[in-house]
């Protein structure tokens, strides 16, 4: 396996589908781009990095419908100004919570990257780590 990082806005759709039809394991924050999740091919795996605050199960469904394995890290961060005088207003929920920069733990994630790999390398080539 090897390590690639992407900016997929730079990328044309059919190279998109050809990236997520290759991938193994997919380490990638919460949004959009993830819709290309439905390229991947059975037995690869998600690991989604969540916004704090922000729950939106629509790419674990795209996940388990595509028999992808899948890990969401809840990442953390602080709420934007947006939620200080209506933590319900839609505001507060896009740009206060969904839209804002977060850290996630690196140990977190090599640990979920790990087992990440050893379930690609059961399910999707058969091989015994």
């Amino acid at each position: 396996m090897e390590l690639q990082f992407t900016v997929l806005e730079r990328e044309t759709a059919a190279e998109q589908v050809r990236r997520f039809a290759e991938v193994d394991v997919l380490v990638a924050a919460h949004g959009a781009g993830l819709t290309n999740v439905i390229f991947m091919l059975p037995n690869s795996y998600l690991v989604e990095l969540m916004p704090p605050y922000w729950y939106l199960a629509c790419y674990r469904r795209l996940a388990e419908d595509a028999a992808i394995g899948y890990k969401m890290l809840r990442a953390t961060g602080k709420k934007g100004p947006q939620c200080d005088k209506n933590p319900q207003s839609l505001l507060c929920q896009q740009k206060g919570i969904r839209d804002r920069d977060f850290n996630t733990s690196i140990p977190d994630v090599v640990r979920t990257v790990t087992s990440a790999r050893s379930f690609v390398f059961r399910k999707k080539y058969h091989v015994m780590l």
